[in-house]
């Protein structure tokens, strides 16, 4: 989770899911801000099958190697220690290749390996909102003054506003998250003036899924991961998914921020890159990224869990996620009933890219499971 530019607007999708949803024909958001419907409830999904992954891995095995280590033609400009990469046809089982390394020359990534996954767990929050706001226990038209009264533009600003990156709050303030309480991040927030007045302008906003994740605890009087862990990860067999600090699961891989001999950033677009190990390890963020980023995941429960998330809409829809030591994907294209997650253990330099090895490796990932 670290600052970014904006991203496509903001859809609510089939109902349970408002949040940045990424088109891969023209990077263009689907479906209409304001529509919303009735929520499918999670079902049990079968657990990946061996047989499928060896079948996977011989077709994908070369794509994946390629794209991760193609600094020059690849969307991600880098070249990436390790990937692994998750998909499915349908409720079909989820086939699985890993390819490169969890520690460079000496531990190799395996496909049941766990990630940090940043900003995809704002879809974990969107969707709790949003059946919070089904069963009555806040409503997306509520204001900020419900719990907040001191927020600046408290009266003005709706719970759908910040599902929607529209509520003119300014940004965290990184240095905070994970050395400062969740309270204290919030407090700084609306310690800041605001960017724009509420409703007017979109603009990509990690404060208020961490302020959405304060709203689901404060109206629910449950903790967030908790919430999360019963309503979703327990229901649909995540077993590598947790909240860092809260739920117990497979230790995440620590990967790799990357640099270059010209330096960092922008000026090593285009260049060789140079995998240094996360620094420091744990990186805060990784617990306090909380409700907008503090989540831990595998590749295949991503892909049971955005095929069971956004059913029935018209293109390839999902959230990237970058935090120190890793970036990611997780996309549903409907039209092909495909499912597909890449995880990374890296964080990028230079320009984030917001499509980490989806245009790249999703064609010849639905080859793979045609057969």
């Amino acid at each position: 989770m670290t600052p970014r530019p904006n991203r496509p607007r903001i859809a609510l999708v089939a109902g349970i899911v408002a949040t940045v949803l990424l088109s891969v024909g023209g990077c263009s958001a689907s479906g209409s801000p304001g529509a919303t419907s009735t929520a499918p409830a999670p079902s049990p999904t079968a657990s990946a099958d061996p047989g499928a992954d060896a079948a996977f891995a011989a077709v994908m095995s070369a794509p994946v190697s390629t794209w991760r280590s193609s600094y020059l033609t690849s969307s991600m400009t880098f070249a990436v220690p390790g990937t692994v990469v998750a998909a499915s046809v349908g409720t079909g089982p989820v086939a699985r290749v890993a390819s490169g390394d969890a520690t460079l020359g000496s531990i190799p990534l395996a496909v049941d390996d766990t990630f940090h996954i940043g900003s995809m767990t704002k879809l974990f929050t969107a969707a709790l909102i949003m059946q919070l706001d089904q069963e009555g226990v806040l409503s997306l038209d509520d204001t900020l003054s419900r719990w907040y009264p001191e927020a600046p533009n408290a009266s003005a600003i709706t719970v759908r506003m910040l599902l929607q990156h529209e509520s003119g709050l300014a940004e965290l303030d990184f240095d905070l998250v994970g050395t400062a309480t969740t309270q204290a991040v919030i407090d700084n927030v609306f310690a800041e003036p605001p960017v724009s007045a509420p409703g007017t302008a979109y603009a990509y906003l990690n404060a208020g899924y961490i302020i959405l994740g304060s709203i689901a605890e404060k109206a629910a009087n449950i903790p967030y991961g908790e919430q999360v862990e019963t309503r979703f990860i327990d229901q649909l067999g995540l077993t590598g998914t947790y909240l860092d600090g809260f739920g117990k699961g497979p230790a995440a891989v620590d990967g790799f921020d990357l640099g270059c001999a010209a330096g960092t950033g922008g000026d090593c677009l285009g260049k060789p890159s140079t995998a240094t190990p996360t620094s420091p390890t744990p990186s805060p963020q990784w617990t306090g990224a909380f409700s907008a980023g503090g989540m831990v995941s595998s590749a295949r429960d991503q892909a049971v869990w955005i095929r069971d998330l956004v059913p029935g809409v018209g293109t390839c829809l999902g959230h990237a996620g970058e935090i120190p030591g890793s970036n990611g994907i997780a996309a549903y294209c409907p039209d092909a009933d495909l499912a597909i997650v890449i995880l990374n253990d890296l964080l990028p330099a230079g320009l984030t890219p917001g499509y980490p090895g989806l245009l790249e490796l999703a064609p010849p990932a639905l080859k793979a499971l045609a057969g």
